[in-house]
């Protein structure tokens, strides 16, 4: 018989995995840009 429920439940962890790797890599990036932001503010200031 064919598991519906179990590859639902696979589906869904792996679409959740993805979305939260998706998520890191734009914290990420919004991260490296803050950093960025700052060093240019500090050079500025010199």
């Amino acid at each position: 018989m064919y598991d519906v429920e179990n590859d639902v439940m696979n589906y869904l962890e792996h679409e959740q995995f993805h979305v939260l790797q998706c998520h890191e890599q734009t914290l990420n990036l919004a991260l490296m840009e803050q950093s960025h932001e700052r060093v240019i503010d500090v050079f500025d200031i010199h």
